[in-house]
């Protein structure tokens, strides 16, 4: 496999360093050669023969550059389709890493060789370790303007909130995650974010050993079969019923559904298996 350098714009904050360095760590587990480096034209001008991917922010003069030096160019856009950032022009990249399977098929004329629901988000290797609270407590864990208005008011749900700029974002997110025996991922329904937002809070979810109410939202049916006791439609109305519907059934034979359904989705998301993907993917190139 050729060479795989990761591209970030801001290398030590916000989401798309985050998700570099985890992709570098999933592929260096496989032996590959692969390093971050940053969005400037000193880093990335003298690279050749390379894969190189640009995580969530790309600069076209830089891609072009790029590609003139043989390098194939993937672009891993994580959440850029739930936030309205402007698309590439069709062909630019060689490759488009999909962050759910809707995206992928809104989405997928951009380049010749997409591919659709590619985690990278991996918290099972160092981060998992099950709740410590032994009553029913649930809790948003994640970035104030993530969640909607019309959810803050639900009774019972406590919020964590984490700024992305965060260096220890993650290791921050399992320490407040391990105090919470279910945590809260509903976007409303059709809104970009419940298109097209990555499944990080699921993932997150089942590697503390937590249970989680969800929306039927792409990315986590990409991951989640729809049996799943706890996902839940957007109105306000079902989101309350649900979130009683935890509470009542804590520690029940839907608790336990749930949880074993979840330590399934752990396993899928393994480093391991992450980085296999995601090599069998570059090396569609060769």
């Amino acid at each position: 496999m050729r060479p795989v350098r990761i591209v970030t714009k801001k290398p030590l904050e916000g989401s798309s360093r985050t998700r570099g360095f985890q992709l570098a760590g999933h592929l260096q587990n496989l032996g590959v050669d692969v390093s971050v480096i940053k969005q400037d034209i000193v880093e990335i001008e003298p690279i050749k023969n390379a894969i190189i991917v640009f995580v969530k922010h790309f600069d076209i003069d830089l891609v072009e550059l790029a590609k003139e030096n043989n390098n194939l160019i993937i672009w891993n856009p994580i959440d850029s389709f739930a936030v309205n950032k402007p698309l590439p022009p069709v062909g630019l990249f060689d490759g488009v890493i999909f962050p759910t399977s809707q995206a992928l098929e809104d989405f997928g004329y951009l380049c010749k060789n997409p591919i659709g629901s590619l985690v990278i988000d991996s918290f099972a290797d160092l981060r998992w370790r099950p709740a410590k609270c032994w009553r029913f407590q649930i809790a948003y864990l994640g970035t104030r303007k993530n969640i909607a208005e019309c959810y803050k008011g639900i009774r019972g749900l406590k919020f964590e909130f984490i700024h992305t700029n965060d260096g220890k974002k993650h290791e921050r997110f399992f320490k407040r995650a391990s105090h919470y025996v279910c945590h809260f991922s509903v976007w409303e329904k059709d809104t970009p974010s419940f298109l097209y937002k990555p499944n990080t809070k699921l993932v997150g979810a089942a590697a503390s050993d937590a249970n989680i109410v969800l929306s039927k939202s792409p990315s986590h049916y990409d991951i989640l079969d729809s049996d799943y006791p706890y996902f839940t439609d957007t109105d306000i109305d079902s989101v309350q019923e649900i979130v009683k519907f935890a509470r009542s059934t804590y520690k029940a034979k839907e608790w336990k559904k749930g949880l074993r359904m979840l330590s399934e989705v752990r396993e899928a998301t393994s480093p391991k298996r992450i980085a296999n993907k995601y090599a069998g993917y570059f090396l569609r190139f060769e």
